[in-house]
């Protein structure tokens, strides 16, 4: 079907000359939506939490290949971005770029992937900042960074409130009144807009002002600019020379795209949200930042705070003095199982804007391995093409390797690279990403967030497909691939399985990927019908990409069955691909083999505008079997993630019931008595919503009168509050947090643990707090 895109697909803008006070409009494929992707931008604020993002991006400027005295070029970071990060209103948000010669700066691009609710309009300025640098001129630390990255703003009040522009700035180690005990800015903290202020019209703030220097501020609206994710949106690039003069800028200059929410906004929501990249372990320094209102920043204060998180922004210039050489592109290295050795070829160009001498003159491979110290080799040029070998390593080797280029006359590049490491098992069952929707870490993040069985993970899109050597280090695998596969594990998954191996599959498009979405009758000899259970399938049921879904679970099913018991009679359950995570909806129906069990069933086509099915053929969509050999083999023709409930919201697909959750505890949890039934004397249902902000329920079903005490707690251990402590009747009971400790102060976002003990039992469970 030529309206279906299995992978994602991150798109490089070129920069066309042509820029005038209308905009440019281009297609983006986003990778997110306003759930998933909203709650990860904001939330994964902790060391815990950031070990799990992959780091898999480049820093690549693009560049046009031109000899002529001016050169045009676009700065940008060449990243898989996604929707979105957030900022509300009185917030602001910067990208900073490095100058790579002198130049002008021609026009600047904020695309906005969603506008938010209410009265919306953005002020953009361009500002030569101090940061990197602290108050010394000293670069600050990487460790600098999200909740330890708070760096001030002006006139710290009694509250702990902070400003953009003002008198005096916060300095380095002053303590902030928002949180108990109060946090500290970082040292050497300065104000990161500049030292010298500008002239420009009332709006942009005055630090280190470039641009605009006219009479008018340089501003979006949701009327003049749609977003992305709505309105079919796209580029929103503004020339520089419409709002006063092209700032002159010179080499080694750090330029800062100023983004502010400036509208009233209200409404439902009205935070505008932007698109985004991981960038952990691929900057240093840093290269954005966000300024929060009030207390609500990732440290638990207001103002600037440094993000491990890239914003979407890009700046056109035209060069025009001598710069170094420039990494085109060059091979990215992933993880890998073999031990061979591991050839790296770059493309590289000189050219010299100023019309002097020009030419790479040589070109550079470092490598290192566990940390020890650098091995240079000297790459081979064949034209542009520049190659070197790293010797192969043994497994559990952790490789750094960066290209540095020298051109003819001794400017040097900065370095590009990556890293990778020989894969080694750690744990006995494997995590398998095959899908291009979000990051592995995002994806573990999510799709893992509701078991405690220990998984090591892989990247299908970047380490490449399974193989038996890979599937025989583990005795079970689990296998997501959200809006289609990146590999076909087919082989691999069939002899796993064939020895007992346990094996999980999910996504509403893996079947489709195979059969070019034909409905297909199946036999024996087709690892759909011998592996997965399937007799036949029946494709796309929704009818239509946009819609949602209901899905119906099993009284007392092994896997379903728990979450039956909490759906009860006041619940349905729906599936919500476009909310959830950002992908269509392409549910699949199949009719099992004889002797597979159902956990669940869909009705075809959506719900209606009042929430009811307009379908009434009833198709399994959920299947699960015991092989003959013993593994254990489960198939969701669905994304687990997204799943959730009317009339009251639930997004069960995070859940420790929901349907991923339920299919890993079935398949996966050797030697422990299967939990998907409900104790009979209490039941813990999470809470709701998770991600939340400003407040959750914690849920839970108890059948006998008791004292429940209900507290949270930090990943320290650290007590925060206690938000229950009494008896309680028997029946279900939802109790709320708002967050806010036990002196009544607001918490930093992030995660935290919740701890219910009902007489000599305790249940804890995670959840996150956005802001």
């Amino acid at each position: 079907m030529s309206r279906k895109m299995l992978t994602i697909v991150g798109i490089v803008l070129a920069l066309t000359w042509s820029l005038t006070a209308a905009d440019k409009s281009s297609n983006y494929v986003g990778n997110g939506n306003s759930h998933v992707e909203r709650a990860n931008a904001e939330q994964i604020v902790t060391g815990e939490s950031d070990a799990l993002i992959s780091g898999s991006t480049v820093y690549r400027p693009s560049h046009n290949t031109s000899y002529s005295r001016n050169t045009a070029d676009t700065m940008f970071y060449d990243m898989p971005y996604g929707g979105q990060f957030i900022q509300s209103p009185g917030d602001a948000m910067i990208t900073a770029f490095q100058m790579p010669a002198d130049g002008i700066l021609k026009g600047v691009n904020v695309p906005v992937y969603e506008w938010g609710t209410g009265d919306q309009q953005l002020t953009i300025s361009l500002h030569e900042l101090t940061f990197p640098n602290g108050a010394d001129g000293t670069p600050l630390p990487s460790t600098a960074v999200n909740g330890a990255g708070w760096i001030g703003g002006y006139d710290l009040d009694a509250n702990g409130y902070v400003t953009i522009s003002g008198t005096t700035y916060t300095p380095g180690g002053t303590a902030g009144a928002c949180t108990d005990p109060p946090t500290n800015v970082a040292a050497n903290a300065a104000d990161p807009l500049g030292a010298v202020d500008g002239a420009g019209p009332p709006g942009p703030p005055p630090q280190g002002l470039l641009w605009p220097d006219g009479f008018t501020a340089a501003t979006l609206t949701p009327a003049t600019h749609p977003d992305i994710s709505i309105d079919g949106g796209g580029d929103n690039w503004v020339a520089t020379g419409d709002f006063g003069t092209e700032p002159v800028v010179t080499a080694g200059s750090w330029v800062g795209v100023f983004v502010s929410s400036t509208g009233a906004g209200g409404g439902d929501d009205d935070a505008t949200g932007f698109l985004y990249a991981d960038g952990t372990g691929q900057f240093d320094p840093w290269v954005s930042m966000k300024f929060y209102t009030e207390c609500s920043g990732t440290s638990g204060n207001g103002g600037w705070h440094i993000r491990s998180w890239v914003f979407g922004f890009e700046v056109a210039v035209e060069l025009t003095g001598d710069r170094a050489p420039v990494i085109n592109s060059y091979t990215q290295l992933y993880t890998t199982l073999s031990n061979d050795a591991r050839e790296v070829t770059a493309n590289i160009t000189d050219d010299n804007p100023s019309g002097g001498d020009a030419g790479v003159a040589s070109a550079v491979l470092s490598y290192s391995v566990d940390g020890g110290n650098d091995v240079d080799i000297t790459m081979t040029a064949a034209g542009d093409d520049y190659t070197a070998t790293i010797p192969g390593q043994a497994a559990g080797t952790a490789v750094v390797y960066s290209i540095v280029a020298t051109d003819v006359l001794g400017n040097v590049s900065n370095p590009s690279g990556g890293s990778y490491t020989i894969f080694a098992p750690i744990e006995n069952r494997l995590f398998f990403w095959n899908t291009g929707d979000m990051s592995l870490g995002t994806g573990a993040l999510y799709y893992l967030y509701g078991t405690d069985i220990a998984f090591d993970a892989w990247d299908g899109v970047n380490y490449g497909a399974g193989s038996d050597a890979l599937f025989d280090l583990y005795v079970g695998i689990v296998e997501m691939t959200g809006s289609g596969p990146s590999v076909i594990n087919n082989e691999f998954a069939r002899t796993f399985v064939e020895a007992g191996g346990n094996y999980v599959l999910a996504g509403d498009e893996w079947l489709g990927a195979q059969s070019g979405w034909t409905d297909t009758d199946y036999v024996a000899g087709d690892f759909q019908y011998d592996i997965l259970g399937i007799d036949a399938d029946h494709n796309d049921i929704s009818g239509t990409a946009t819609g949602i879904s209901r899905l119906m679970t099993v009284d007392g099913d092994a896997i379903s069955g728990a979450l039956h018991s909490f759906l009860a009679d006041s619940l349905l359950l729906n599936y919500d691909p476009n909310y959830e995570v950002g992908i269509s909806n392409w549910l699949d129906g199949v009719t099992p083999v004889a002797g597979v069990s159902v956990a669940f069933n869909a009705l075809d086509g959506v719900l209606d505008a009042n929430g009811d099915p307009t379908g009434t053929t009833e198709y399994a969509t959920g299947i699960y079997s015991t092989h003959t050999s013993g593994g254990k083999v489960v198939f969701l023709g669905f994304d687990p993630v997204s799943l959730n409930t009317q009339p009251g919201y639930h997004w069960i697909g995070i859940d420790p019931i929901g349907s991923g959750n339920a299919a890993i505890e079935w398949s996966m949890a050797l030697g422990v008595e299967n939990n998907s039934q409900l104790p009979s004397e209490f039941a813990l249902h999470g809470n709701y919503p998770n991600p939340f902000n400003p407040s959750t329920k914690i849920s839970f079903t108890m059948s006998t009168m008791s004292n429940v005490n209900v507290k949270v707690f930090s990943l320290l251990g650290a007590e925060i509050a206690t938000i229950q402590n009494g008896v309680l009747n028997a029946g279900t009971h939802d109790v709320s947090w708002n967050g806010l400790d036990h002196s009544g102060n607001a918490v930093a976002s992030g995660m935290y643990i919740y701890q219910v003990e009902n007489g000599n039992n305790t249940y804890s469970g995670k959840m996150m707090l956005l802001k």
